[in-house]
């Protein structure tokens, strides 16, 4: 996380400002508070750009029941202040099998912004908790009314969302 100083010629984030202005104490103090003053000096705080957001169809290698990884797709279903908070997300497995069509949400390539190679399913009742390093790739993002769909889809059919 980097912080500036409301001037712009003083960056906390130096290591000469980081010696005189910052203790690891404060710093806990500081993280829970957009504005902090911190030794009479007021800093805004910048959190770093998250790489992951809710709605991201993203690639991770998948845990299965028994014990193999495998790579598949995925959609990010929690909102971005679990990741924040967290450090992880949750993902609803994407497959091009629709094995137990009642637990499954065909995905159209009209509801993304990058098309998938293949037919594909949301997978609603394989959720699972991940976290960045997870993540092989980011491959596309689905649309906001499409996104809502799944999600009540995933609610009424195979989570305890």
């Amino acid at each position: 996380m980097r912080t500036t100083k409301t001037r712009p010629t003083r960056n906390v984030s130096s290591p000469k400002m980081a010696k005189h202005n910052f203790q690891s104490y404060e710093w806990e103090r500081f993280i829970s508070s957009p504005f902090q003053t911190i030794h009479g000096s007021i800093y805004i705080q910048i959190s770093h750009r998250m790489k992951i957001h809710q709605r991201d169809v993203v690639e991770v290698n998948y845990l299965f029941p028994n014990g193999i990884t495998k790579p598949h797709m995925a959609i990010v279903i929690s909102n971005d202040d679990l990741q924040a908070a967290e450090d992880f997300f949750y993902l609803a497995m994407i497959s091009s099998k629709n094995y137990n069509p009642q637990y499954t949400f065909p995905l159209e390539d009209s509801m993304l912004t990058k098309n998938l190679t293949k037919k594909s399913f949301v997978i609603c009742q394989l959720i699972g908790g991940y976290t960045e390093r997870d993540v092989v790739r980011i491959c596309s993002h689905v649309k906001a009314e499409p996104f809502n769909l799944i999600f009540s889809t995933i609610k009424l059919k195979g989570s305890a969302f």
